[in-house]
């Protein structure tokens, strides 16, 4: 007997409302940083955040869009955009494998960490949810992971291509 082991995330799923609001919040923020010019890195880069607030009549700095108001965070947007460049990744096939329908596939684990992993609808990336711990290793780790990508351009170290947290009012913590 075959075991499903994906399920398409649309509207009507328990997690539709977090991953639009994710994949909304990557367009805009992604789209924002995508056109400035390359530059050198500064340490300052590593510790940039980009807060939108996603309210759903817009803002100047966001879209109108027909979910609950929430707060999107993005971590170090333009350290995240050199490693996508840095591996072929341009920002214009990284939004339309993301955000081009607001779908993404479910991937059933038995996850030690109770993370949810997600696959872009063409299956080209993977998007996990990560604990504020989880999150904070990678801030901490991440001049010295952006060297050796930067170095190494056959590592075999995992990817990452960006960190984004989705706060809702009300809650007491983001994802």
């Amino acid at each position: 007997e075959k075991v499903n082991t994906s399920n398409l995330v649309a509207a009507g799923h328990d997690n539709f409302d977090m991953i639009f609001m994710m994949l909304m919040g990557i367009r805009t923020a992604t789209g924002k940083f995508a056109n400035l010019p390359a530059r050198d890195l500064t340490a300052a880069d590593f510790d940039q955040k980009w807060d939108g607030d996603f309210l759903k009549g817009g803002s100047p700095d966001t879209p109108a869009h027909g979910n609950n108001d929430f707060r999107f965070r993005d971590f170090s947007p333009l350290v995240f955009r050199q490693i996508r460049e840095r591996f072929g990744v341009m920002t214009e096939d990284y939004l339309l494998s993301l955000t081009s329908e607001y779908v993404l596939v479910e991937m059933f684990t038995n996850s030690k960490s109770g993370s949810f992993f997600f696959y872009s609808a063409d299956y080209r990336f993977i998007l996990k949810t990560c604990t504020k711990r989880e999150a904070a290793f990678l801030i901490a780790a991440l001049p010295q992971y952006h060297a050796h990508l930067m170095q190494h351009r056959y590592t075999l170290l995992c990817r990452f291509f960006g960190l984004h947290r989705v706060h809702l009012p009300g809650m007491a913590s983001g994802k």
